[in-house]
């Protein structure tokens, strides 16, 4: 987790919440889930923090925002 967060903030990511996740649906026993709400500048910052995550080996599913584009 922590190595997690300090990517996030490496690349100046707000978090807003966190879920951390050890047990339920398509989670091994030795895995932990985690999801994150996270705010970014824009489009470019969010897809920047996405392929860093990416890159060091966290799956990223990305959902939008309700207030998208508003």
């Amino acid at each position: 987790l922590l190595k997690l967060l300090e990517l996030v903030a490496a690349q100046r990511g707000n978090i807003l919440e966190i879920h951390h996740r050890r047990e339920g649906i398509g989670i091994e026993v030795a895995e932990t889930g985690v999801e994150l709400t996270v705010i970014t500048r824009d489009e470019a910052h969010c897809l920047q923090l996405v392929e860093v995550l990416e890159a060091s080996g966290y799956p990223v599913e990305r959902l939008t925002s309700r207030n998208a584009g508003s």
